[in-house]
């Protein structure tokens, strides 16, 4: 077993000045580093060298919350160019550095001893420590407890990873294999986005009814019907518009959380036409609070729908508000390109095939995503190569299709007639992923303008946001009048 020496001493290096360790913009984004070796000078005068400085060796480690935009100009901040996200997101700027002067304390195994000072033709050469692989490197001043707890955390993790090795590796999933491309564009359905629809127009009739029985019974559960009926479009587009696809990974699914809300909401509006206009209809405290119930089921639910759509609804604003890119494009220079990609790179829908017929029918899916890691946009002006692997991708474009009377087809795509809008920072004259919603892709449905679909589809999700204040205010109306 190595030997191991806990030293003390001094960052060699110019005051203040970052030499060695690592800075990061979040728990899951890359550590870039600085160095992994830091010279120092022991209490005793002599230099030594500290190796193999990892992810975890330096403490204290400190995280500072700021947008990118605010940050980008330090120094440090420079490291992690590649990570960098739009201007306006939220970064937690992480960093562990040692800087030059800083006194500090460390824990490791000896690597080396060699020769340290003395004078050889006086026989009085001195060896020591010349290299340290430090497990521990504390800085500040509570190193001395910051060392301890680092050296109970080695300890810990030695211990987790010999268990771990004792185990037997787990079996890997097989992937499944990509179904055939999508069909040609005269499959496609619904081109363009609508701002209203007809499910808007049947809520703004729903909520007039609420309102009116409202005014004319003095039921106050009425206003409460009211607000469950305005908080349907909310939850409704959660769940029928499209959301990214962050990392290749699809969005999850939000069924269960919308049928909640159609079940409860269901109920509370129910409740008082049943209590008021019912066969045997009798208002009472009993069917008020079955009904208060209801309501707040549904509107946890709606909660969170509204939630789970708010990543869809910032990504459109950076869309939206991203600069048009520099012609020719510039490496590092945020901005957003439009144009249409040279063949098909997405396609994701299933296949559903039914077996037998009648009472005895059953349906079975086989769910299929073809995506081209990396493509060309062709501009107006020239051609520009995104990474589509690592993209947050969203697209309007769908279709569907029937392979005689027991298959089909359904799903969304991206191709050479599907106007697409990219934002991102070019690497290399290519727009790569760096950190959070850094690379985004928008597609529109085949032949129409994806800046005018862009802006529909956030006023869609505007009328949405108009809806729920409303209900929340008529959810409140029933309380107070």
């Amino acid at each position: 077993m190595a030997e191991q020496i806990v030293v003390r001493g001094t960052v060699v290096g110019e005051e203040g000045v970052a030499v060695a360790g690592w800075v990061s913009l979040g728990k899951k984004l890359p550590q870039r580093w600085l160095s992994h070796t830091v010279r120092i000078t022991s209490d005793e005068g002599h230099e030594l060298t500290l190796e193999g400085l990892g992810a975890d060796t330096i403490a204290p480690v400190t995280t500072r919350e700021a947008a990118w935009s605010a940050i980008e100009g330090e120094e440090l901040a420079k490291l992690c160019v590649r990570e960098a996200p739009a201007p306006e997101v939220e970064v937690d700027f992480t960093t562990a550095v040692l800087r030059g002067g800083d006194v500090i304390v460390a824990w490791g195994d000896v690597l080396d001893r060699g020769y340290i000072g003395g004078d050889s033709q006086r026989g009085s050469v001195e060896g020591g420590i010349t290299k340290l692989r430090a497990h521990v490197v504390a800085v500040g001043d509570d190193r001395e407890s910051l060392l301890e707890r680092g050296r109970e955390r080695h300890a810990e993790r030695t211990r987790e990873q010999a268990a771990k090795a004792a185990k037997a590796a787990k079996k890997t999933q097989a992937k499944r294999a990509p179904k055939s491309a999508a069909p040609a564009a005269a499959t496609v359905k619904a081109p363009g986005m609508a701002v209203l629809s007809y499910e808007h127009g049947l809520v703004v009739l729903a909520i007039a009814i609420c309102v009116a029985c409202a005014v004319v019974t003095e039921y106050q559960m009425f206003w409460l019907a009211a607000g469950l009926c305005a908080l349907f479009p909310r939850a409704y587009d959660a769940v029928v518009l499209p959301r990214f696809r962050v990392d290749r990974l699809a969005p999850a699914s939000l069924e269960a959380p919308f049928i909640a809300f159609v079940i409860a909401g269901g109920i509370g509006v129910l409740f008082p036409f049943m209590s008021t206009f019912g066969k045997n209809a009798k208002q009472g405290l009993g069917s008020d609070i079955a009904t208060y119930i209801a309501a707040a089921n549904a509107t946890l639910a709606a909660l969170w729908l509204t939630y789970a759509g708010q990543q869809r609804r910032r990504y459109c604003a950076i869309l939206a508000n991203a600069p048009d890119h520099p012609d020719p494009i510039q490496d590092g220079v945020w901005g957003k390109s439009v144009g249409t990609f040279s063949e098909q790179v997405l396609d994701v829908g299933a296949e559903y095939t039914t077996t037998g017929s009648g009472k005895n029918a059953t349906t079975s899916s086989s769910p299929y995503t073809t995506l081209k890691l990396q493509a060309p946009l062709v501009r107006k002006s020239s051609g520009l190569d995104v990474q589509l692997g690592d993209a947050a991708i969203l697209t309007l474009a769908k279709y569907g299709i029937l392979n005689g009377i027991y298959q089909k087809r359904r799903g969304v795509f991206i191709d050479s007639t599907t106007a697409t809008m990219v934002a991102g920072r070019a690497t290399d004259g290519m727009l790569r992923k760096g950190g959070e919603a850094s690379l985004l892709v928008f597609a529109a449905a085949p032949h129409t303008d994806v800046q005018r679909e862009l802006a529909r589809f956030r006023k869609r999700e505007t009328v949405d946001s108009i809806f729920a204040v409303v209900g929340l205010a008529s959810l409140a109306a029933s309380f107070l009048l």
